[in-house]
């Protein structure tokens, strides 16, 4: 369940990193580790990918990731959607 103090830091529009523990649990250590949770707007949340090869392989398991991650925060707040980019 998502820590109020956490929730009320998201909704005022702080950084997804806030999420960064969550999202860990939720994805793994290994997918974790090449990843980096950015921004959460309007429920979609972007993650930022280590390169091409992991934003095609985390793209193809969007879904899957999304429950799980879902499953984590509980009903207080809502992530719909996640885009994955490529490192700059």
């Amino acid at each position: 369940m998502l820590p109020d103090v956490l929730l009320k830091a998201v909704e005022a529009g702080i950084s997804a990193r806030a999420l960064a523990p969550l999202w860990a649990e939720a994805v793994g250590p290994q997918i974790a580790a090449k990843t980096n949770p950015l921004t959460l707007r309007a429920g979609e949340l972007t993650v930022e990918v280590r390169d091409q090869q992991w934003l095609d392989e985390l793209s193809s398991q969007r879904t899957a990731l999304l429950s799980r991650l879902q499953a984590r925060l509980g009903r207080k707040l809502k992530v719909s959607r996640i885009t994955f980019r490529t490192q700059r």
